[in-house]
């Protein structure tokens, strides 16, 4: 394989078994063969346990002493859950900012398209938007 520049080595392997993973190459409860890898992509073992340790810190590839890397599961109920897990993740950024924005005067930026009201005891969470008629 050329080499690319500008790219680490660690990162093509990572990008490399997570392909593999999802293309159905490597499945869950796969051994991970670090020296076939190295090989395929011309690669020496270094950057090899680099990617393993990142992809075992992304819950990726689980390893076992003397005993080598294996694909983690990897499933619907997986994805689902990692899913749900970002999902609140991403929810609690703006939830915990709500109180400090609620204080803040607030005006509808498209007074044409909507109808908002509110008073000085109502909090964002009760805007309301009506559409005009």
């Amino acid at each position: 394989m050329p080499k690319k520049y500008g790219v680490k080595e660690k990162d093509l392997v990572v990008s490399h078994v997570v392909n593999l993973v999802l293309t159905g190459k490597l499945r869950s409860g796969d051994r991970v063969d670090r020296n076939e890898i190295a090989q395929q992509l011309g690669l020496s073992r270094v950057p090899i346990q680099e990617a393993v340790v990142q992809l075992e810190h992304d819950g990726i590839l689980s390893t076992q002493y003397h005993r080598g890397a294996y694909v983690e599961r990897f499933d619907e109920s997986v994805v689902r859950e990692h899913h749900e897990l970002y999902g609140m993740l991403t929810g609690i950024a703006p939830a915990s900012s709500l109180p400090r924005l609620s204080s803040l005067p607030i005006s509808c930026e498209t007074p044409r398209c909507c109808n908002c009201w509110a008073s000085p005891t109502r909090s964002l969470s009760t805007w309301r938007h009506r559409a005009m008629t």
